[in-house]
């Protein structure tokens, strides 16, 4: 493996220092950070293949998703990949696109590799985590607004269970999986051997977004789907994935219509405009690719309706659900 030329910038030292999984072997403080990291991998993952496949993509999307990806893959222990991450970065900034061309194609099997590793692991963990945890005890975690409610297809319970009780971050979890699953269900729904690479991409993401929330019948059923792509097997996917598409519309139609209850029985406070703190904040996780951070942060905006923020709310919540991040930097930091 390639290694760096220099050291890391301080900035993501530190980055990756506080990050690092407890010495004390915490199971669960190392699966939360293999969940960020899957996450943000997901989300990476399709303007990598751009690369892989010979196009040069977007100079500065690259820039950021590659700086992010550095450093998620050191928090986690995966130092070869973090430093090769990191060559391509600065290539990046150089303007090498020959470097990164030719270092990409072994990078990005090697990270799908590792994800499917990971994801393994995750996945066995899940399966001990749902045999300790009582679904009675985790209702205790619920308070007013989720209490009570009931969405065919995923276990609230769990899934609040999973981000400490905090409602605000879980309902701003379940809006972002409704809008961005959505936007995916077009290149699902078309699949053939030339898009077969793209559909497995959207179904490693969806499996990964539906474990996340304890859609746990979606996230098998993705898994299914995923390594039949892998092994260029169509007939399996031509017969399980309509199955599979009703099962995500359906879902995606509870979870919509649960967040319309929620909007309706808690009406938002009106604020002229986002607090500056929580636009800050989002701006700078964009930028460094903390998604931890930024899902605060879009939880902090959407507490609020606003009347003088000329639509920049909406618009930062429909540019998130769909990972438009680079938008969203571009927007707050005062580009053109």
């Amino acid at each position: 493996m390639v290694k760096p030329y220099e050291p890391m910038p301080d900035g993501d030292v530190l980055l990756i220092r506080d990050n690092q999984p407890p010495s004390n072997g915490d199971a669960n403080g190392e699966m939360m950070l293999i969940e960020s990291f899957l996450r943000d991998a997901g989300k990476a993952m399709p303007l990598f293949e751009e690369i892989y496949n010979g196009d040069e993509g977007n100079a500065e999307r690259f820039l950021v998703s590659i700086h992010g990806m550095k450093s998620s893959l050191a928090i986690i222990g995966e130092n070869d990949l973090s430093n090769v991450a990191y060559e391509m970065e600065k290539a990046g900034r150089q303007g090498s696109t020959d470097l990164i061309s030719c270092m990409m194609p072994p990078f990005y099997d090697n990270m799908l590799t590792l994800m499917e590793k990971l994801n393994k692991k995750l996945a066995e963990h899940r399966a001990q985590e749902d045999e300790a945890v009582s679904v009675t005890n985790d209702m205790t975690a619920i308070k007013t607004r989720l209490h009570g409610k009931h969405a065919e297809g995923i276990d609230i319970a769990k899934g609040l269970a999973r981000y400490g009780g905090n409602e605000e971050t879980y309902i701003l979890i379940l809006r972002s999986y409704a809008a961005g699953v959505r936007s995916m269900l077009g290149t699902v729904e078309n699949v053939n051997q030339k898009t077969l690479t793209d559909y497995e991409i959207k179904v490693h993401a969806i499996k990964g977004m539906s474990l996340d929330i304890y859609a746990n019948h979606i996230g098998y059923a993705a898994a299914d789907l995923e390594n039949a792509a892998k092994d260029k097997n169509l007939g399996f996917i031509d017969k399980h994935n309509a199955a599979f598409l009703e099962s995500v519309k359906k879902l995606i139609t509870e979870l919509e219509n649960l967040l319309r209850v929620l909007d309706e029985e808690n009406p938002k406070t009106l604020k002229a405009k986002p607090d500056e703190a929580a636009l800050k904040k989002l701006l700078a996780a964009c930028q460094s690719y903390n998604m931890d951070d930024a899902d605060a942060a879009m939880a902090e905006i959407d507490r609020y309706r606003y009347d003088d923020d000329g639509g920049l709310a909406l618009w930062l919540t429909d540019r998130y659900d769909i990972m438009d991040y680079n938008s969203i930097v571009k927007r707050l930091g005062g580009e053109s």
